[in-house]
């Protein structure tokens, strides 16, 4: 076994810590990759509950509009029933009134 000499020792000795920081480097981007798939899939996951929350949203809006559309309709046939009904009505008295003359 040979002794290194001072270069040799100062070149294995940075090339030690510069395995070291290279490791250190690679874990860290792994973690922060997986910190930012973890925040992507949180960001599309509320994205998705958002899109849920809209959708049963639009259902009980489009339920509550077809609930108004049916009393809207209801409303319409009652009016035309009542006009009718007063059309009759004053036919009826223009009728009474031509006999009392």
């Amino acid at each position: 076994m040979e002794i290194m000499t001072p270069t040799q020792t100062v070149t294995f000795v940075c090339g030690v810590i510069m395995c070291a920081i290279g490791i250190a480097t690679f874990i860290s981007a792994l973690l922060t990759r997986a910190r930012k798939d973890g925040e992507l899939e949180y960001k599309v996951d509320a994205a998705l509950k958002g899109i849920d929350e809209i959708k049963s949203t639009l259902s009980h809006t489009q339920s509550w509009q077809e609930s108004i559309g049916l009393k809207v309709q209801s409303h319409e046939e009652q009016i035309i029933t009542l006009f009718n009904n007063q059309s009759a009505l004053e036919k009826r008295v223009t009728n009474l009134e031509r006999k009392d003359t």
